[in-house]
């Protein structure tokens, strides 16, 4: 499977993860419906990998890792709750038709 978009970066800092979060939320893709004002219109996951080091010293140093995945499927409402019509209920069919 090839996702196109996807990217795999490594930070240190909150700061720097911050600064994904604020690129990913400007690359999605939403759009208005009766139900969200800012409905997703793209598939997001964020996959976070988070290494906990016990000790600064190499021989002693154990590690917890832990691995935590955030998805926003795009569309999941449902269709006639959102007031769709038109190409916007036509989109919503091709989003979900990907799942």
């Amino acid at each position: 499977v090839i996702v196109q978009g996807l990217r795999e970066v490594a930070v240190s800092s909150v700061d720097e993860l911050r600064g994904l979060m604020r690129f990913g939320m400007a690359m999605r893709t939403t759009g208005a419906t009766l139900m969200n004002e800012h409905s997703s219109r793209s598939h997001a996951v964020l996959t976070f990998y988070l290494d906990k080091k016990s000790s600064k010293h190499a021989r002693n140093m154990e590690v917890t890792s832990s691995k935590f995945h955030f998805v926003d499927l795009a569309g999941s409402e449902r269709a006639n709750r959102t007031g769709n019509v038109g190409e916007r209920f036509k989109e919503s069919i091709h989003i979900n038709s990907g799942l």
